[in-house]
């Protein structure tokens, strides 16, 4: 964690540093007064205006690189990145559950192979592959043939499902760590998730039973849907229902396509814009008979998705790791109020893995370690005169971290509405008060200025105005105070 700490600081720096000289943004820059020329002006020539400018344009032109998937994972464990670099921490009770989903999967290999010798082995010493009776009975009683065959089939489906959900686990857990970190996922500022992620942290107990329940409830779930398939496949009663069922799919297939690539390369680059027909009439009479033949196939297309929802469901009931069901899907009741979850497991994850940022994360590492330090050695370290050189620092080569700092402090926010307008016409209330950290950073002699300079405004400025004046000039003789005290320490 703390070469994660010192590699992302330093990635930090030298990432600032950058934007203060890039040269690239040198010419004309769009401002709300329109296109002024950098040189014409007085903030964009300094360089803290060239670092907001560059900082801005990097938002939309800096490189990208593609996260997450099994392979990445693998090449950022080997490669030594995701604990020195990344300094991601894996939750224990998920290590676990996807160390039980292994052995799930060895379980399952070691039943298929036992059932499939033993059946055949009975069916070779009998010396022949199919029942006697079922014979007798013109094929209508399945043979233990078709039977052994429907379980080894979906047997097969149900393992590479489960292999499927083993190997995703951790690369998931990286990556919505990461989706947490760069704000994909809303945690802290998004009052409501943030509410339900802290309450009940007790529920993270049930991932690793779930874990390994869920794996061996989706093999079990495919198993039944591809071994059944396969069975009335083969079964000499329901066979030429199911092969019927098939052709028809398959012409469904070939008119649905047809339509597809008509409707692509023919009508809609002739006779519809984007939201608009460039030619109304012939538009109108394709989408008559488009709803005319959608209504005789929706039938089908109904049963396919009932279909496909069915074993997306039976794919996805072990990976916890994810929500399956929609946000207005997943809950009874009001969405924004009380109600029931039908999928709570998703947000249990989730929990798990916040659990480990807010006591693994590498900048809380750094700042716990600061807080120790402040502890052991007391006012000899991260003294008030430190602090104010450290803010004027972050704030010079950072400026774009400011709105973070102001929008950060809940007291400060009116109604959750932090928008930069708000920070603008209430300036005295929105930015931080002057505190007793600052004194060292003013001089006596520049807070008597101010406050002529508020007197003399003091007759073009509103009541509420002229509070806020009388608490900054509360305010400026605490500092004054307290400037003389900490010169009378310093003496000493």
């Amino acid at each position: 964690m703390k070469m994660s700490a010192a590699s992302k600081l330093k990635s930090l720096l030298e990432n600032a540093a950058a934007m203060h000289n890039n040269e690239e943004g040198e010419g004309t820059v769009s401002t709300s007064l329109g296109m002024v020329s950098e040189k014409q002006s007085v903030v964009t020539e300094s360089s803290y205006g060239k670092a907001l400018l560059n900082y801005q344009q990097s938002i939309t032109t800096c490189e990208q690189q593609t996260i997450g998937g099994f392979v990445w994972a693998v090449k950022e464990y080997w490669s030594g990145r995701l604990y020195n670099e990344r300094g991601i921490f894996l939750p224990s009770n998920i290590l676990a559950g996807n160390f039980a989903q292994g052995i799930v999967i060895l379980f399952i290999i070691v039943f298929t192979v036992n059932l499939s010798v033993d059946e055949w082995n009975e069916m070779e010493e009998n010396g022949q592959l199919d029942d006697d009776f079922a014979v007798m009975l013109n094929d209508y009683i399945p043979t233990r043939e078709q039977i052994l065959v429907s379980i080894n089939v979906g047997m097969v489906f149900g393992l590479f499902s489960t292999i499927n959900i083993w190997l995703a686990y951790v690369p998931s857990t990286i990556s919505t760590t990461l989706k947490f970190r760069a704000g994909l996922i809303p945690s802290l500022r998004d009052p409501r998730t943030f509410q339900q992620y802290r309450f009940a942290q007790d529920t993270t107990a049930a991932i690793f039973g779930s874990m390994f329940w869920g794996s061996l409830y989706t093999a079990f779930a495919v198993a039944v849907l591809i071994g059944g398939i396969t069975f009335f496949s083969m079964w000499a009663l329901t066979s030429p229902f199911m092969f019927g069922l098939y052709a028809t799919l398959l012409g469904l297939l070939i008119t649905v396509s047809v339509k597809i690539l008509f409707m692509m390369f023919f009508v809609r680059r002739r006779w519809f814009s984007a939201f608009y027909r460039s030619k109304p009439l012939n538009a109108n009479f394709v989408n008559i008979c488009m709803e005319a033949w959608n209504v005789a196939l929706a039938t089908g297309f109904m049963l396919g998705r009932m279909l496909m929802l069915v074993l997306a469901t039976a794919i996805n009931v072990g990976r916890i790791d994810r929500p399956f069901l929609a946000e207005g899907s997943n809950k009874i009741g009001e969405i924004d109020g009380p109600g029931l979850h039908l999928d709570y497991y998703p947000v249990s994850f989730r929990k798990a893995i916040l659990q480990a940022e807010a006591h693994r994360h590498p900048y809380v590492e750094r700042l716990g370690m600061m807080y120790m330090m402040k502890l052991r050695h007391g006012d000899r370290f991260a003294r008030t005169s430190g602090s104010i050189w450290r803010l004027l620092f972050t704030f010079a080569l950072m400026p774009w971290l400011r709105r973070y700092r102001i929008t950060a402090r809940p007291e400060l926010e009116d109604e959750n509405d932090t928008t930069e307008s708000k920070a603008k016409f209430k300036m005295g209330r929105q930015l931080p008060p002057p505190i007793r950290r600052y004194s060292l950073a003013v001089n006596a002699s520049e807070i008597t200025t101010e406050v002529v300079e508020s007197d003399n405004a003091s007759d073009h400025t509103s009541t509420s105005e002229k509070e806020e004046i009388q608490a900054l000039k509360s305010e400026v003789e605490a500092l004054k105070s307290e400037i003389e005290r900490l010169k009378e320490e310093n003496t000493k």
